[in-house]
């Protein structure tokens, strides 16, 4: 007879819902969960529809109605009984409607569990093969599965059939610019859904205001925006977002507080839907003590607050990230944090920027990718990397150019000198919203002349 889970009755009803709603914990450990050793009688049958789901159709079913379907099909055949077909609904409804915890966390939870259980199974196999003089070969490679249980994705592989229509539902044909009209042009558009992309600029460049930058441009296309600061703190981004969305010096912000007109700008944008702004939220984390986890189990705390997803995250700067096992060199360290940023955009679908920290370059130099300051890793990792650099005569004037692309065109695009936006807390002065805020302060009686926001 099979050992149960030492799950608490609650976290393995949340556990047996992940298995019915999300592919992603599925894919991560749903498929290594036995039915069979789940406590509760509703929660093997479940679990037991899920992985029959799965093995129909080659992918888990991630959805409620996929599952009441399935359950009601085996009442009609007989083979489950009305009174339990109930309870199994309502089972998975109550698990769902006291709130499910975020997938990584559970994810994490049972993997652990299971992992340990297979360690024990290995072990026990490996006396047996030691004490029969046989080949530890098989152990090993078992060993080394154990090890991965949680970390490897095993969903099946997919076909072409149907392949426009996913496409079409994922939205990766969206692109979200990066704010300098000849590179987003080249690029088609800018950076497409799914993909992470760095600044990289030596000290004092500006790569905090590029950021700023990037949370602009998604707030004015709609988006949940996430920053997690590692660099400034978070009165002083909010103050250079605001600033940039309204065309306010953003100093000005700070220095007259409620007082600026930036505040009225800013309401004054909220309320008129044709502007369709989004939503931000920042949070300051500690620079070199918190890892990418960290920020990530924040972005999962605030998607379940907002009640929806983060579409952007912007990271000020993931150099300032450590790795999980701060005895590495900073050099694999860094490959960790920036292919852990490129695998969370990529797998949910959503757009990440970061920075760099250039090796010293002399004033006016654009870097390259061989700038890097500690890890090679970073250009190997992004999907996008964008030097930065300063007019070495004119310190007005900015320029940019695109050192690395993974995918699409676009790779050596450049633009600029360009006028800065450092007044508004940008990186480029085009970027700070202007006069779509005088036409919507125009309904009050407002002469765009005593705004003061340039057009």
């Amino acid at each position: 007879m099979s050992v149960p889970y030492s799950f608490a009755a609650s976290f393995e009803a949340d556990v047996v819902a992940l298995l019915v709603t999300s592919e992603a914990f599925y894919n991560r450990v749903g498929i290594h969960v036995d039915p069979a050793r789940l406590r509760d009688e509703k929660a093997q049958v479940i679990a037991a529809a899920v992985r029959d789901v799965y093995e129909t159709v080659g992918k888990a079913p991630g959805s409620l109605s996929v599952i009441l379907q399935r359950l009601r099909d085996e009442h009609d055949r007989g083979k489950l009984p009305a009174a339990k077909l109930a309870a199994c609904a309502e089972y998975l409804l109550d698990a769902i409607d006291r709130g499910l915890p975020p997938v990584d966390v559970a994810a994490h939870t049972v993997a652990d569990h299971i992992r340990r259980d297979k360690q024990q199974e290995v072990l026990d196999q490996a006396f047996t093969t030691y004490a029969e003089r046989g080949s530890m070969a098989e152990v090993a490679r078992k060993m080394e599965a154990t090890e991965n249980i949680g970390k490897v994705d095993v969903s099946f592989g997919v076909g072409l059939d149907g392949f426009a229509e996913e496409l079409d539902s994922m939205g990766v044909q969206q692109r979200l610019p990066i704010g300098f009209q000849d590179i987003d042009s080249e690029m088609g558009g800018g950076l497409a859904r799914g993909e992470f992309g760095f600044w990289l600029a030596g000290t004092k460049v500006g790569k905090s205001m590029a950021l700023v930058q990037n949370a602009v441009i998604g707030l004015c296309a709609g988006m949940h925006v996430a920053v997690a600061t590692l660099e400034l703190d978070a009165v002083k981004w909010r103050a250079r977002v605001i600033g940039a969305l309204t065309g306010t010096p953003y100093q000005d912000i700070t220095k007259f507080g409620s007082k600026s007109v930036a505040f009225e700008r800013y309401a004054a944008m909220r309320s008129d839907p044709s502007f369709g702004l989004g939503t931000i939220v920042t949070h300051k984390f500690g620079g070199h003590q918190t890892t990418l986890p960290d920020i990530l189990d924040w972005v999962s705390r605030e998607e379940d607050r907002a009640k929806k997803p983060v579409d952007l995250l912007v990271i000020d700067y993931a150099d300032k990230l450590i790795g999980r096992d701060t005895r590495e060199s900073d050099y694999v360290q860094m490959r960790d944090v920036y292919e852990g940023i490129r695998t969370w955009a990529e797998a949910n679908l959503r757009w990440a920027w970061s920075a760099s920290q250039a090796r010293r370059v002399a004033l006016g130099d654009m870097p390259t990718i061989n700038d890097c300051a500690d890890s090679q890793h970073k250009v190997r990792c992004t999907d996008l990397m964008v030097g930065l650099t300063r007019h070495p005569d004119d310190d007005n004037k900015v320029s940019a150019k695109v050192l690395a692309l993974r995918n699409g065109e676009g790779d050596g695009a450049a633009a600029g000198p360009l006028p800065n936006g450092f007044e508004f807390g940008c990186f480029v002065r085009n970027v700070a919203v202007g006069v779509e805020v005088e036409e919507a302060l125009a309904g009050n009686g407002k002469e765009a002349k005593d705004l003061g926001i340039f057009g």
